[in-house]
């Protein structure tokens, strides 16, 4: 089951904690409950340790006429223009680099502005090849550096790295420069031609992030294990069915998009009809049919939109239903529409009803929807390390492409800006129905039969 609430048998023993708790019970709260597991209070420290937060910025920004409330409101407001995922990967990228170049070079610290030559090295250390490195122990990274970064946790596994996690922290590592006031070492022309070279000679294929996207029927799954739980944790299955079909018909919305949408966002539309004609236009059958409740999500900031563009998705028919089912039950009237709910069963609301999370105003946080959606793959019989919630939106994306949905309908809800990654799941769902990929798939037809000579 996806969340207990500690008011049955089994449920207490799932939601049950305290120090005489059993580990596999104690392991199990953090499912149940949507207790944040991300470190915080570690990550605000290391942002500090960094030296590359934002007053530094400032400083080398040539503003130091600013008094300190000044400062603090840029702080702030400079702060807000980056995504959370975003900050924390460029921590994530900056205690890398950090610990990488401390390791190559007997504990020194990463200089600034890095020299052309330490991004060449960088890239020689994470881009080498696998099989050249098998006969010669001295390609690539060496083993001690390599040992250190994995003794650190800086380094998952031994091996060369990804080219877009390399792209990924030579970017982050141009915008720690930036922010000193210092050219990046990542834009000289000598660095530009061999990380070209080296990019184009690396032989890693990446894997997807998500082995399965989360199709029309994976989806009608998920939300059968939320109906089935509607008995024994009424709030809780309501919430994780409306929080999946929202996500999914409205295009895919990223995790950090589900959590920070508001009542405030929500709007209500005019019935729209059931069917329509394949052009989109309302047809006499489509309105004979019956209509369809319908609304409209504002999203202020997602990863390829700002507030100042207005970005709104619709949501039509079921998700709708549940939505409303959802704040029915919850007696949510404002502020965040998905909240977290305890080991009790009750929802994150104040008295008037004003939905909220454990970090203020938000709902949600990206981890605990990500339980969710595993914890209900669980629950519906399927592989959780096959389910995420990202694909949550590629499943979106190959429905869309399956059921032949114009793709530029399909990225009006996805919010896709770049119509080449947008068609890479068109293109993989027509080369899956396509003929080219059945030539060989039936067995030849038998040759008709010579006639004989003696047949004649």
């Amino acid at each position: 089951m996806a969340a207990g609430s500690g008011r049955s048998g089994t449920g207490g023993a799932r939601g049950g904690a305290g120090k005489g708790a059993a580990p596999r019970r104690g392991r199990r709260k953090v499912v149940l409950t949507d207790e944040p597991i991300r470190p915080a209070a570690r990550l605000v420290a290391t942002q500090d340790h960094v030296e590359a937060g934002l007053p530094g910025a400032v400083e080398t920004g040539g503003l130091g006429d600013l008094d300190e409330a000044e400062r603090e409101t840029l702080h702030v407001l400079l702060g807000a223009g980056i995504a959370a995922n975003s900050r924390l990967a460029l921590i994530k990228d900056a205690r890398y680099l950090a610990g990488w170049w401390a390791a190559a070079n007997g504990g020194q610290h990463l200089p600034w502005p890095a020299p052309p030559s330490a991004v060449v090295r960088f890239m020689v250390h994470h881009l080498y090849d696998a099989e050249e490195r098998a006969r010669n122990p001295d390609h690539g990274m060496p083993r001690a550096v390599e040992e250190k970064l994995l003794a650190a946790g800086l380094k998952r596994e031994a091996g060369p790295a990804a080219p877009a996690t390399v792209a990924r922290r030579l970017a982050s590592w141009a915008s720690l420069h930036r922010m000193r006031g210092l050219k990046p070492p990542t834009e000289d022309p000598g660095v530009r031609e061999v990380r070209r070279k080296l990019m184009r000679a690396s032989t890693y294929m990446p894997g997807r992030k998500a082995q399965a996207p989360v199709l029309a029927d994976t989806l009608e799954a998920l939300l059968q294990a939320c109906e089935i739980d509607i008995d024994r944790e009424p709030l809780r299955a309501a919430r994780d069915a409306a929080l999946l079909a929202v996500m999914w018909a409205s295009g895919g919305r990223r995790r950090s998009e589900a959590g920070m949408i508001r009542m405030e966002h929500l709007r209500r539309e005019r019935p729209q009809p059931a069917e329509i004609a394949p052009d989109g236009a309302l047809t006499p059958e489509g309105t004979a049919a019956g209509w369809l409740p319908a609304m409209t999500i504002a999203l202020p900031r997602t990863k390829t939109t700002r507030a100042v563009d207005g970005a709104r998705v619709w949501l039509i028919g079921r998700p709708v239903e549940l939505l409303d089912a959802w704040l029915q039950a919850s007696g949510i009237r404002s502020g965040a529409v998905f909240v977290p709910i305890d080991r009790h069963g009750n929802p994150r609301i104040t008295p008037d009803g004003r939905g909220f999370g454990r970090r203020g105003l938000d709902g949600l946080s990206g981890q605990a929807v990500a339980r969710i959606v595993k914890t209900r793959a669980a629950q519906a019989g399927l592989d959780p390390r096959q389910i995420s919630a990202h694909g949550l939106r590629s499943g979106f994306m190959t429905e869309a492409a399956n059921r032949d949905v114009p793709i530029q309908q399909a990225m009006a809800q996805s919010l896709h800006r770049s119509i080449a990654v947008a068609a890479r799941y068109y293109d993989e769902s027509a080369a899956a129905r396509g003929r080219g990929a059945r030539l060989l798939a039936d067995p030849p037809a038998p040759a008709p039969r010579r006639p004989k000579v003696s047949d004649l």
